[in-house]
């Protein structure tokens, strides 16, 4: 049986959505600032999102790059760029 991921506001996770916990984080970090200037917020919540949800798809996919791809909705190759580009490696 085939499920389509739903949208990141409908995607829940016990009563919170993802959006609602990126929403929250990013409040908080801006908060946290206190004011100063920020640059380059957008690359870092990409980062801070993509990097584990390649881990656990890779996990949940035995590290078989295809499925995980798959899973991903990405390209193998864009896959592979973005293991790369964060370190992600097989465990030994």
């Amino acid at each position: 049986m085939k499920i389509e991921a739903r949208s990141s506001v409908d995607a829940k996770y016990g009563s919170e959505t993802i959006a609602s916990c990126v929403r929250e984080n990013v409040t908080r970090f801006l908060a946290d600032l206190d004011g100063e200037d920020v640059e380059g917020l957008y690359a870092m919540v990409l980062a801070q999102v993509e990097r584990p949800l390649i881990q656990i798809a890779m996990e949940k996919c035995m590290y078989n790059q295809s499925k995980a791809a798959k899973l991903l909705g990405i390209n193998r190759n864009t896959l592979r760029k973005k293991l790369s580009n964060y370190k992600i490696e097989m465990p030994s």
